[in-house]
């Protein structure tokens, strides 16, 4: 394998090595045998809530400005509506510049909901990022 072709390979290794959610793992059992319905809901709705912490880091580049849209608005107001049914999703799982602007934590302040991000490990982490781009 050539150097290029390696290195798209392990930068694509680990989401094709990425273990089902556990909604996907229970869609893939029949309906009969799913014992509790209601936690099959919450899976599907955590997997949502991940989804839109993604969609929301997406809108957030795309924005005109580079900073706000109305697409932002309404990724925000789903994610309150899920976080209100499921809690909130771990900020470990969320992305980088939503927790270094202070987005996620606006959130979950606006819902009362009480969110603690080790901001010290989310800059360890930015520099980590910042030191592999510059090593290109």
């Amino acid at each position: 394998m050539s150097d290029p072709d390696r290195e798209m390979f392990e930068r694509l290794a680990p989401d094709l090595t990425t273990p089902p959610s556990a909604f996907e793992q229970r869609i893939s059992t029949p309906s009969y045998a799913i014992p509790d319905r209601l936690a099959l809901l919450e899976d599907a709705a955590r997997d949502e809530l991940d989804a839109l912490w993604a969609d929301l880091d997406t809108a957030v580049r795309n924005a005109a400005n580079g900073q706000w849209s109305i697409t932002c608005d309404w990724l925000t107001d789903r994610i309150k509506r899920l976080t209100q049914l499921v809690g909130p999703t771990p900020w470990e799982q969320v992305q980088i510049p939503l927790l270094e602007s202070g987005v996620y934590q606006r959130l979950h302040a606006e819902l009362d909901v009480s969110v603690e991000v080790d901001m010290a490990r989310v800059a360890e982490v930015r520099a980590s990022i910042d030191a592999r781009r510059s090593a290109r």
